[in-house]
């Protein structure tokens, strides 16, 4: 999963940077019934040597970076309703609180003001909607996802915007059309 070097002797080296270990433990509950899905989870991670990967635009690949030690914790909820014989709502939300532990080193006297600082490129805040129909033949979704800000630097100096998304599919089934079975006609417009 790690890079490797050559030594000067041709040999491979260790890689950079150092392994990432994790000790994660959560906590969950579920419920399922003919017309309702339900979940709820709690969790909390905590990483030694967080490795984040960027691409950089003017070197052409990606680099990757030891962040030391990182906390997330956080939680997940879902839910699903079959409103009615045709029709399934179903929603998620996601919390994440994340905190780099130290300062990284940049050399042997100077460090980059990364402790207390949100992990990168992780939105604290994600929520989710879709709703699905069926009338004999034709089904149809609707779905949208919100995803907050996030951290775009490690020093937490700039913000990536929220956005939202929607995205529609629908498809009708056509059955025993010439040698096929079942032929479906698909639209898929994604935001």
């Amino acid at each position: 999963l790690y890079p490797v070097r050559r030594q000067l002797d041709g040999s491979i080296g260790r890689g950079i940077p150092e392994s990432e270990t994790t000790r994660a433990y959560d906590i969950g509950w579920r419920y399922n019934s003919p017309d309702w899905l339900a979940s709820a989870a709690l969790y909390r991670v905590d990483y030694d040597n967080r490795i984040v990967s960027s691409f950089d635009d003017e070197l052409g690949f990606t680099v990757d970076r030891n962040l030391g030690k990182v906390e997330i914790q956080g939680f997940d909820l879902q839910a699903g309703w079959k409103a009615a014989s045709f029709l399934t709502l179903s929603g998620t939300a996601s919390y994440n609180d994340s905190e780099v532990q130290r300062n990284v080193p940049l050399s042997a006297t100077t460090f980059l003001a990364t402790a207390g600082k949100q992990l990168v490129e992780t939105p604290e805040w994600q929520y989710g909607l879709r709703a699905d129909a069926t009338f004999g033949a034709f089904a149809a979704g609707l779905q949208g996802k919100y995803v907050g800000e996030r951290a775009a630097t490690d020093i937490n100096d700039e913000f990536a915007p929220s956005y939202t998304v929607w995205d529609l599919d629908a498809r009708y089934a056509l059955e025993g059309v010439g040698l096929a079975e079942r032929v479906e006609l698909r639209l898929n417009i994604v935001n």
